[in-house]
Formats: C-alpha cells, structure tokens, sequence
C-alpha cells in the first residue's frame, strides 16, 4: 500500500515543491527502509507502518525516469532518453545489484542486501542534489522573481 500511495503522492508534491528537493527527500527517506527493516524488529502491525512510511522511494520512479527527462530534453529525445533510463535501471538495478546482493547475503549473512540497497537510496539522493530543477511551476516563479518590476 505504501509504495501505491507514494508512487502518486510524489509526482504530485513535485508539482508543488519540484522536481529536484522532492528527489532528494524521497531519496533519504528511501534509506530508512531497509534500514529499518534491518535494525528494528518489531510487530506485524509495527513493521507495516514503518514500511508504509519509508518505503517513498517509489515516488521517485516516475519522476526521475519519465518526468525530469521529458521535461530537460527535446520531444524528438524524450522517448529515446526514457528508454535508456529503464535500460540502465534493469540492468544495474534489476540484474547486476541483486546478484551481488546474494553474494553479499551468502558471504556476509541476511542482511547485507539492505545495507546494499540503503547505500544505493542514498547514493541516489546525492546525485539528485546535481539536478537541475525542471518543474515548470518552480522555472515560472524563478523567472518571475529574476524579472525587474516594472512601475
């Protein structure tokens, strides 16, 4: 439920806050989860609303993947760009990460694969601070706010 509700919520508060801080606060939020999941052991009932709370970093899917590419490139590169991003996120995300996570949980036991995956959260959170903002509403009060009033 969590990764549905945020997965709407966080275009949504990107529209009103951009793209950029909304990248970067789901991105360090996303580092909570599996560290939580790996420090706290709690009830079933406990568990599900951490999960609920800290699992945000699927609001940044489709921004960083659909939204900030098509609102930085190009028309004619927009679905070429989409589909890179998608490309390097399987591979990477999808096939290589998840192998040496087993690996990792095989050498250094259960828990190594959520250290794995709150250093990669949070390596996507630095790196969203080197976004340059594509809001259209944030560009629009930028440029407002830049303009000389005029008597």
């Amino acid at each position: 439920m969590g990764t549905f509700f945020w997965g709407f919520m966080g275009p949504y508060i990107s529209d009103k806050w951009g793209r950029k801080p909304t990248l970067v606060l789901f991105s360090f939020v996303a580092v909570l989860s599996p560290v939580c999941l790996a420090l706290i052991h709690g009830s079933v009932l406990v568990m599900s609303i951490i999960g609920f709370l800290t699992c945000a970093g699927q609001a940044c899917f489709p921004l960083f993947m659909v939204v900030v590419p098509g609102e930085s490139l190009s028309p004619k590169y927009v679905g070429t760009a989409v589909g890179l991003v998608q490309m390097v996120g399987e591979l990477i995300g999808g096939t290589a990460i998840p192998s040496i996570a087993g690996v990792a949980a095989d050498h250094y036991g259960l828990q190594a694969p959520l250290w794995i995956a709150a250093a990669g959260a949070a390596v996507s959170g630095f790196i969203a601070f080197t976004l340059k903002e594509t809001a259209p509403i944030r560009l629009r009060s930028a440029r407002d706010t830049s303009q000389p009033m005029s008597v």
